[in-house]
């Protein structure tokens, strides 16, 4: 089946249309390469010193070192996330579930606040 299609010059016509990778092949290539034979150890420590490097070259002028203490560059992970999860259970108390809320407490006649009367 295969043979039949490169005969026809199918592929060749398919590649043609399609656009070239914006990154390449090869640079897949040489990643796979540089990193199929190490440890997971060795890949982890490799990894955090390549995020090391790219978070205090390029996003280090965003975070204080009078005001990182400690825990050091996670605190900016760590915060950011605390503000997130405020920031969803606020909406999702204040803003989702009160409408919810008031038409479950009117099925059940309980007349709650901003409930409507049930019907006699």
């Amino acid at each position: 089946f295969g043979s039949r299609i490169e005969e026809a010059g199918f592929v060749s016509w398919l590649c043609s249309m399609l656009a070239p990778h914006p990154i390449g092949i090869k640079w897949w290539k040489n990643l796979w390469n540089n990193n199929k034979d190490l440890t997971f150890a060795e890949a982890s420590a490799k990894m955090n010193d390549r995020y090391t490097h790219f978070y205090q070259r390029n996003l280090g002028r965003f975070a204080y070192a009078h005001r990182r203490g400690a825990m050091g560059v996670p605190a900016l992970f760590a915060t950011t996330l605390l503000g997130y999860k405020l920031f969803v259970m606020n909406y999702a108390a204040t803003h989702r579930d009160r409408p919810a809320a008031i038409a479950q407490a009117g099925a059940y006649g309980q007349g709650g606040f901003r409930a409507t009367a049930t019907p006699k």
